[in-house]
């Protein structure tokens, strides 16, 4: 499940009042493209330190 999904469905059982499914849809866009950003930094981070691993294993010749 998305965290747009989460999001709605936690506010299902709330009246809908005017507008308030708007901010819903926004905020939860704004968690996913969050959660997204955060998670291709990390990979990235880490493709990088494996790198750096590597490059010191073969200086070392482990």
């Amino acid at each position: 499940m998305s965290i747009h999904q989460g999001i709605r469905l936690c506010h299902d059982d709330r009246p809908a009042l005017f507008g308030s499914r708007l901010h819903d849809d926004i905020a939860a866009d704004a968690a996913e493209r969050a959660v997204y950003e955060t998670a291709r930094a990390l990979g990235y981070l880490t493709t990088q330190a494996a790198r750096i691993a590597a490059s010191y294993g073969r200086s070392l010749n482990l």
